[in-house]
């Protein structure tokens, strides 16, 4: 394993600079949006990139005009901070709720497009519970989709920062029962995926 030795004083240094974050554009979504359309131009699967530009439309759109929703804890915040845990982790938020009404902002956004399959799965989605969402949100932060439906896929690419419908709770669930194995991937509760 190769490497650099540190010195005295250059680990000092090196602990003390805080690491430089660059943050995504404010419009990123319409960004991948235009991106997704230009895209689709001539292409085998224009449908598909279309889909996927439409979500990327809507998550643009409630990014701008965000529901209202409650504010965090503050102690809950402190205590995060002092053990050295994120405040905003998906994994424990998603169980929360919170971003339930992101999720029907979304919806309400989102222009389902004239295909049979996907208007059944934004259908099942929005009279779903948020029991069943937040079984589904949970499957995804956790990175499980082999018990996945087919129909939620299109739905987990672009995601933004909040969970999406794209996976379900039980590999028994009876909408579930036809599911293939599909490769795990890491929690999602990190930045959107590269545009």
């Amino acid at each position: 394993m190769s490497g650099t030795i540190l010195e005295p004083g250059q680990i000092e240094a090196a602990a003390s600079k805080p690491p430089f974050t660059n943050l995504p554009p404010r419009d990123l979504f319409a960004l991948r949006s235009e991106r997704l359309t230009k895209l689709a131009e001539d292409h085998p699967l224009a449908d598909y990139l279309r889909l996927l530009a439409g979500v990327c439309q809507a998550q643009q759109q409630v990014l701008d005009n965000p529901p209202a929703s409650a504010p965090l804890d503050p102690a809950r915040t402190r205590e995060c901070f002092k053990h050295a845990m994120p405040p905003l982790a998906a994994d424990t938020l998603v169980r929360e709720g919170a971003w339930l009404p992101l999720l029907d902002a979304w919806l309400d956004a989102f222009a389902v497009p004239d295909n049979l399959s996907v208007i059944a799965a934004i259908d099942q989605l929005r009279r779903a519970d948020s029991g069943q969402r937040k079984a589904w949100a949970v499957a995804l932060v956790s990175g499980s989709t082999t018990a996945c439906r087919r129909r939620w896929y299109p739905f987990s690419a672009p995601r933004c920062n909040w969970p999406g419908p794209t996976g379900c709770s039980s590999s028994t669930s009876p909408t579930c029962a036809n599911a293939k194995t599909r490769p795990s991937a890491p929690a999602a509760a990190h930045r959107p995926w590269p545009g």
